[in-house]
């Protein structure tokens, strides 16, 4: 995953994203902090898919919100030019929330 530095009127917070390759792939955030890590395409979620052919990101942003899950993170301020790869273990959503 890639981390920046984001410089903010409350200090220093980071930016966490996933490659420009992850299609299909997201991170959830609680807060400003990735929690969970989800792929469209991994078979626990295939009647997710199947049941949102048209717009999966809609869908998923309405069920995250009822969790207090969110798909972007709110930073706003001056982000750092240079950037490092960190590597974390997210668990996978569970398929719960997606019902």
């Amino acid at each position: 995953m890639e981390v920046k530095r984001v410089y903010t009127l409350a200090g220093i917070k980071h930016r966490y994203k996933l490659s420009d390759f992850a299609y299909g792939e997201w991170l959830i955030y609680k807060g400003d902090f990735p929690v969970y890590y989800f792929n469209i395409f991994d078979t626990d979620y295939s009647a997710f898919k199947d049941a949102t052919k048209v717009n999966a990101d809609k869908t998923l942003i309405d069920k995250l919100e009822k969790h207090g899950l969110r798909l972007k993170q709110n930073l706003f301020g001056i982000s750092s030019t240079k950037s490092y790869q960190q590597r974390f273990d997210l668990e996978k959503l569970p398929a719960s929330y997606l019902i």
